[in-house]
């Protein structure tokens, strides 16, 4: 039996406790941040749309999906190993596979929905100023000024 309890006030704390005072010796419990939000996604799709649509990659035209991959693989580049992030990258880190016979190695796929909060937070602030070294004119929705569009 598997049950989820969002302590966002008193009474679910109480029934939380409730539960794991009852519970068969041997469960487990554990207490994770909140994974990020639907307005911090609505947000960095924004982004990758106007990177999209202002800044190629390698001098190459890209879509809001070549963005997406390269951000996420350079934002794990950066901070991936940095003992600030460590424990929110615990679980969802990519693994790393050699190629053989060659120098070539092959990064599993970094799943954002995965993200904590807090490293989801990093992540905006990463790729916002990676479009700003870049230049990038920002819209009101990747500036979380509005809502964005369906």
């Amino acid at each position: 039996m598997s049950k989820l309890f969002v302590l966002a006030h008193v009474e679910a704390r109480k029934r939380a406790a409730q539960f794991i005072a009852e519970a068969p010796e041997g469960y487990h419990v554990r207490i994770s941040a909140p994974p990020k939000s639907r307005d911090q996604e609505k947000l960095v799709h924004s982004c990758y749309r106007d990177l999209a649509m202002q800044a190629p990659i390698d001098g190459k035209t890209a879509t809001d999906a070549d963005w997406k991959a390269k951000l996420k693989a350079d934002f794990f580049d950066e901070t991936g190993n940095d003992p600030e992030y460590r424990e929110d990258w615990h679980g969802i880190r990519p693994t790393l596979t050699p190629v053989p016979g060659t120098r070539f190695v092959v990064m599993s796929e970094i799943h954002t929905g995965s993200f904590p909060r807090r490293l989801y937070r990093a992540y905006i602030t990463y790729v916002h100023a990676t479009g700003d070294a870049l230049g990038i004119e920002w819209s009101p929705t990747s500036l979380g000024r509005e809502t964005a569009p369906a």
